[in-house]
């Protein structure tokens, strides 16, 4: 049976000053062209390459392969990103540009 967390516990602490000078992102990431290459038909993932492109499959639930570097790009600070797509690049554009992700509003 889960227990009932009290009403007065704070679940999220604000990030002192001295903290949030570590997470401002530096001038020199702002212009950093970000290039990913996300092409790759995936032969050794057959079964699950069959409809979609490599970095179309799908990772711990909602996410998708293609999430992992797009995340780790957002969270740097590097805003100005490219993705070059070949094999199957359909999918992978409809999922970047689907109400659920929210990486092209950033």
């Amino acid at each position: 049976m889960a227990r009932l967390l009290p009403a007065k516990v704070r679940m999220l602490t604000p990030v002192s000053p001295p903290l949030r000078a570590l997470f401002q992102v530096p001038d020199a990431a702002r212009n950093v062209l970000t290039v990913l290459l996300a092409g790759g038909a995936g032969r050794r993932l057959d079964p699950l390459t069959r409809e979609h492109a490599k970095p179309m499959v799908p990772f711990g639930g909602i996410y998708r392969l293609i999430d992992i570097p797009l995340s780790n790009c957002i969270n740097s600070g590097l805003r100005k990103i490219y993705i070059l797509t070949q094999h199957k690049a359909l999918s992978l554009n409809l999922h970047l540009r689907s109400p659920g992700t929210s990486y092209l509003r950033s």
